[in-house]
């Protein structure tokens, strides 16, 4: 007899602090989900967003307003697609097995993709990069 094992997971938020300057774990956001072992960030994302807008309110309202997207993080506010260190597609079971710790014990964060893409590029800017774009019929010269 072949048995589907769930278990569960802690997924919280990340937002923009006050200054717009910095992503930051949203105290108390941290809600429990059940997904396979096996689950990859797609299965994993789909189902902590599905979570947290259940529990949301104004969640529910962003999105409904302006189509919210979503990106996986993992508590140092890394992008979800590879395990660590590895070059392993993310999986619950090896970022578990990664971190050493219990299934109950993993979290991660969920982090509207608008917020993430523009600290990011804000980033660059303060080093000093210079983003230049080269329209497609003036490369050939």
């Amino acid at each position: 007899m072949f048995y589907i094992f769930h278990l569960q997971i802690n997924f919280g938020l990340v937002d923009l602090n006050s200054d717009h300057t910095e992503l930051k774990i949203k105290r108390a956001s941290m809600l429990p989900i059940s997904v396979r072992k096996s689950a990859t960030d797609v299965t994993v994302k789909r189902v902590a967003v599905e979570k947290h807008m259940a529990h949301n309110k104004s969640l529910r309202a962003e999105s409904a307003e302006m189509k919210t997207e979503w990106i996986l993080l993992y508590p140092d506010l890394d992008v979800t697609f590879y395990v660590p260190g590895t070059k392993d597609c993310f999986s619950v079971e090896k970022y578990k097995e990664s971190i050493g710790k219990p299934y109950n014990r993993v979290n991660l964060y969920l982090c509207r993709k608008r917020d993430y893409e523009g600290i990011k590029l804000s980033c660059l800017f303060s080093l000093g990069f210079v983003l230049v774009f080269t329209p497609k019929f003036l490369s050939s010269y």
